[in-house]
């Protein structure tokens, strides 16, 4: 149906904003981008396709393009819990967690507010259960604090995986 809407009146950015969440949804995030970039292209101050086109491009590992992206859809709405949501996740997988953890705090902030409306529903994903870590132990990065890294967690060894190189500053 949303590819009709945008077919009929294809100048809709609103349209074109709905059709790229539809295709982030099933996966087909090049098509996401499309339609996110048309949405833009047709209402460059449409703050909910900027944060939807920024999570696609999060999808697809373009985290500076979808940081940009997400902080200029704060700018333009600042209240929006989920484009501060968003705007964490990519800080998150980028490593930051400090930038990560603000931005989370600002969504749950504005959450708490009633600035999204009145909450529903809430749906909490946090993966499969656990699974004994089967990870090699590698080669520890000069300058690594294993120890600090690993706190209380039990004692094993380093792999990159869980500490990626050049990320935090080893």
């Amino acid at each position: 149906l949303i590819g009709r809407a945008v077919a009929i009146r294809p100048g809709v950015a609103t349209f074109h904003a709905n059709l790229a969440e539809a295709h982030r949804a099933l996966g087909q995030l090049d098509k996401a981008i499309a339609s996110g970039r048309t949405a833009l292209r047709l209402q460059p101050g449409y703050a909910d396709a900027a944060s939807n086109l920024g999570l696609a491009l999060m999808a697809q590992g373009h985290l500076a393009q979808a940081i940009a992206l997400l902080q200029a859809a704060i700018a333009l709405h600042p209240t929006s819990a989920p484009a501060h949501n968003n705007l964490g996740n990519a800080f998150r997988q980028q490593g930051d967690t400090v930038q990560a953890l603000a931005y989370f705090r600002k969504a749950v902030e504005y959450i708490w507010n009633g600035r999204i409306g009145r909450v529903q529903t809430i749906r909490i994903g946090v993966g499969g259960p656990a699974k004994p870590c089967d990870l090699p132990t590698q080669d520890m990065p000069e300058g690594t604090d294993w120890n600090m890294w690993l706190g209380p967690a039990p004692e094993r060894g380093y792999n990159d995986a869980l500490c990626p190189r050049g990320v935090h500053n080893h």
